[in-house]
């Protein structure tokens, strides 16, 4: 199958290129930046230098997160205690980076034209007991507590850390025949720390 990859280098498209290609697709990756070219060819996809709007597609992807970009930013700030947990945060429906990439890969191969579907984990989980997890899980100290009106005037990090967004795979699991290999962040997040002791 012939794949375009908008997003070809970032957290989800440099993992999703490299199965894609692994799985004979015949991949073209999509980078605003021409210095990502030979890196994308590296991954075994054609790159396709461009600056387009890309619509939402039919895959409604949880938060991300695992080894690398999709959580060392996070990680960066537990551990400068720069990433407070909230009084009333909310609740997110998480995947696992390599997750995400599964269930792109099966979406394109099984997934019916029209049809929406939720890629997540197994288990909602509240900001809170995910930060502070990760953060012991990581070395980092814990992360301060603060009340959630402080970040009232910061709209959208107020957004994000506050709404609650539980949302159930049961539709992909069924059509897409893909589960999550990482059912829960109780078995991720140990799996993001011993990716950073192993690449220490």
């Amino acid at each position: 199958m012939k794949v375009l990859v908008a997003g070809s280098t970032g957290a989800l498209g440099v993992p999703l290129v490299r199965a894609l290609a692994a799985g004979g697709h015949e991949v073209a990756g999509l980078t605003r930046n021409p210095a990502n070219r030979d890196r994308l060819r590296a991954l075994g996809a054609r790159p396709l230098v461009a600056d387009v709007m890309v619509r939402p597609g039919l895959l409604r992807y949880g938060g991300f997160y695992g080894p690398g970009p999709a959580s060392e930013a996070l990680v960066e700030l537990l551990r400068r205690r720069r990433l407070p947990v909230l009084h009333g945060a909310g609740v997110i429906s998480l995947v696992f980076i390599q997750d995400a990439v599964a269930a792109t890969v099966a979406a394109l191969e099984r997934g019916r034209a029209g049809q929406a579907y939720n890629v997540v984990d197994d288990e909602p989980v509240a900001w809170p007991t995910f930060l502070r997890a990760l953060a012991e899980a990581v070395g980092a100290p814990p992360p301060r507590e603060l009340p959630a009106w402080l970040l009232r005037p910061a709209n959208y990090a107020h957004a994000a850390f506050t709404t609650s967004m539980r949302v159930s795979n049961a539709k992909a699991r069924r059509e897409l025949g893909w589960a999550p290999s990482v059912p829960t962040w109780r078995e991720g997040v140990p799996l993001i720390a011993a990716a950073r002791r192993n690449a220490a």
